[in-house]
């Protein structure tokens, strides 16, 4: 996993201009000698030699030393004689070149640079721990549910983790289908998740995990998805429909032949048969229910969330109740939960209740999907409710 980057990148794009190698253009026989804090020049030509004492009077005088020419060949051994030469010049540091000074304290700088993108490569990479902040590109995973968490009894819309998403001793949503799964990334502030999904990591640290309850009206939908529904009750629709061929195949799960009758089980559950008129093209379904209840052809369970009850059966009309399991009653009354049924012209609906005074009261909304801000495809069957996630941050990317 790449760094966190921060303050980085402009100075790392200098690194490489201070190690070209630097030429003295005044004084190429010269060197710098650093002593200590000291930077002097030492030559390269013959230094001047050591004062000799005369073989025959002793000590020389200073105007016989000054008048004498020192022959190199007599001269003391070179690499001690520079040595002395050096400190007995302390005000040679006002010779220095002002390109060497200046070149000195680039090539400095440049190592300061090359060590501190070295640290930040190798040390703040996947051990950086430093607290998020806007801007910052974050790797999570996490998992959204409505009605609670999505291990409190929370019903699942969408997660990153495949061991959640696959476990089934979790609740998952109708609209929940997914068959990869893959870590988030953003960036805090950059507007690609919900504004509330962002800001929850600000302040936060890899390892840390957060929990979120994002309120109606900050979540998804504008809040006109929900449409009342008056009752569950005395529902009504026409016993004999007539289709096109998509529409029997869709109703039925097939069509039937130019000279047969097809007999298939509707929707909700109950028989019917479907007969085409060879002249025509069109195709005639002809329901026929008893007073009973019905399983959802779909629901494959023992114990169906929602059921239809028909209470009456005409000529011309088919009447029905919808009946909610018990457990579904009191999810309904305590969170506001939801059911995926048929409405009376055997569409797709999501049905909400919420107790009101001890009485449920029930709306619906039909289960389409349209396009978030970075054009992903999700259901609305998230719109206009309350939203439950876990944000587990990972490091920065």
């Amino acid at each position: 996993m790449a760094s966190k980057k921060r303050r980085s990148a402009g100075p790392k794009s200098q690194v490489k201009k201070p190690r070209e190698k630097v030429n003295d253009p005044v004084a190429p026989t010269e060197t710098t000698v650093s002593v200590g804090e000291t930077t002097e020049t030492q030559s390269k030509t013959v230094p001047k030699p050591k004062e000799q004492k005369s073989k025959t009077d002793g000590k020389a005088t200073p105007k016989e030393a000054a008048a004498r020419t020192p022959e190199p060949q007599k001269t003391g051994p070179k690499t001690k004689a520079p040595q002395r030469t050096v400190k007995d010049k302390p005000k040679v540091k006002r010779n220095i070149d002002p390109i060497i000074a200046v070149c000195a304290a680039v090539l400095i700088l440049s190592s300061v640079v090359i060590i501190a993108a070295t640290i930040d490569d190798k040390f703040f990479s996947e051990g950086d721990t430093s607290a998020a902040t806007a801007w910052d590109i974050v790797e999570v995973d996490y998992v959204g549910s409505f009605y609670g968490y999505y291990d409190e009894g929370g019903m699942i819309f969408d997660t990153s983790i495949e061991d959640i998403g696959k476990n089934a001793d979790y609740y998952r949503s109708y609209g929940f289908d997914k068959s990869s799964y893959a870590k988030l990334t953003f960036t805090i502030g950059g507007g690609k998740m919900l504004p509330a999904f962002e800001n929850a990591l600000l302040g936060k640290r890899p390892g840390d995990t957060v929990w979120i309850a994002i309120p109606v009206g900050e979540g998804y939908g504008d809040g006109t998805s929900f449409k009342d529904l008056v009752s569950v009750t005395g529902l009504e629709i026409d016993r004999v429909l007539n289709m096109t061929k998509d529409e029997c195949t869709t109703y039925l799960g097939s069509t039937p032949t130019a000279d047969g009758v097809l007999n298939a089980k509707t929707p909700f559950g109950w028989d019917a048969q479907a007969i085409l008129d060879s002249e025509s093209g069109a195709y005639t379904v002809i329901q026929n229910p008893s007073v009973d209840t019905y399983k959802p052809k779909a629901d494959t369970s023992d114990s169906p969330d929602v059921q239809y009850k028909v209470t009456g059966v005409t000529a011309t009309e088919i009447t029905f109740d919808y009946e909610f399991s018990d457990d579904v009653k009191n999810k309904m009354g305590d969170t506001g939960w939801h059911v995926k049924a048929l409405d009376n012209e055997a569409k797709e609906i999501f049905i909400y209740g919420q107790d009101s005074g001890g009485v449920l009261e029930y709306h619906y909304k039909y289960p389409t999907s349209v396009k978030d801000a970075n054009g992903s495809t999700i259901s609305t069957e998230r719109n206009d409710v309350v939203l439950y996630f876990e944000i587990r941050f990972i490091g920065y990317a």
